[in-house]
């Protein structure tokens, strides 16, 4: 607290940083050592997919443990391409009633996979 416009001056000890050792995602290497397959299911082929497939987006149901690290392993394996972002969202599962009947709409966890300018994959 300063008094009358004077202050008491503290002293700062200056600690030497420390550096810590990189850790390896434990998470990450139990889903890279499945096969690619098991990663990346299936192409999701929908209207808003097409549309983004022309802006070098593509997109791909997953499983449900897979994460960013594991699908972008996977497609450089299965296309022989490394994509430049992987982004992940999951659509919840939902209640529907369908002619009386009540049911549960599947959940789905999609990949949005971006490629450069000039690659391309072939979707069959």
């Amino acid at each position: 607290m300063a008094l009358f416009g004077k202050t008491k001056e503290k002293k700062v000890e200056v600690k030497k940083e420390e550096t810590l050792p990189v850790l390896k995602d434990t998470s990450a290497s139990l889903t890279i050592s499945k096969e690619p397959s098991d990663i990346i299911l299936r192409p999701r082929i929908t209207e808003k997919a097409t549309d983004l497939s022309q802006n070098n987006v593509h997109v791909f149901e997953i499983s449900s443990t897979a994460n960013k690290n594991a699908v972008k392993l996977a497609f450089a394996k299965i296309y022989k391409i490394v994509p430049v972002k992987v982004s992940i969202v999951k659509n919840p599962a939902k209640n529907v009633v369908v002619r009386g009947k009540r049911g549960v709409k599947q959940g789905v966890k999609k990949a949005y996979v971006y490629l450069k300018e000039g690659d391309k994959i072939e979707i069959v």
